[in-house]
């Protein structure tokens, strides 16, 4: 296993940085359950920066292709990823909202000198998902066998004996 990159958060974010970087599918073992294959791999790119009032600022880029599964028929389903977010960096989980940047946009994260690259991506990446992902209703083969049958207006051991051969 390759090594994970690591960065102090609010030094990166001073110091305006940018980290990119391609990280497998297969390394990401939270997203793992939403996936129909962890074959593939996601770019990213972290640029640190601070805002108008001094706070410390992650932009997170993260574009891919997945193959999630779709709640409709349980193939594969190919989801294009786009993913811009901010996280403003924050010393503590209990930092009160008054304290935090005021800008909707910004979802806070606890600054640390060890922050892990590749679980901010995973996390954004867990977060931007579809809630129910799923083909077009053409598109999904569970559908398309289902119709052909109930188009038919066949008993209901005929649907059954359809969603045997699926």
């Amino acid at each position: 296993m390759s090594e994970q990159p690591v960065i102090d958060g609010k030094t990166f974010a001073r110091k305006a940085l940018v980290l990119n970087g391609v990280v497998a599918l297969s390394a990401l073992p939270r997203l793992k359950e939403y996936l129909f294959s962890t074959e593939g791999e996601v770019h990213y790119t972290v640029s640190g920066r601070l805002s108008d009032s001094g706070a410390a600022i992650l932009h997170l880029a993260i574009d891919g292709v997945l193959a999630l599964i779709c709640q409709r028929c349980l193939g594969a389903y190919s989801y294009r990823l786009q993913i811009a977010s901010d996280l403003e960096l924050v010393d503590s989980e209990g930092t009160p909202m008054d304290q935090v940047d005021e800008d909707e946009a910004l979802d806070a994260v606890v600054a640390d000198k060890d922050m892990n690259v590749i679980s901010l991506v995973e996390e954004e990446i867990i977060l931007g998902l579809p809630m129910s992902p799923k083909h077009e209703a053409d598109a999904c083969s569970i559908d398309g066998a289902l119709g052909q049958v109930l188009d038919a207006k066949s008993s209901a051991f005929s649907v059954l004996s359809a969603l045997k051969k699926i």
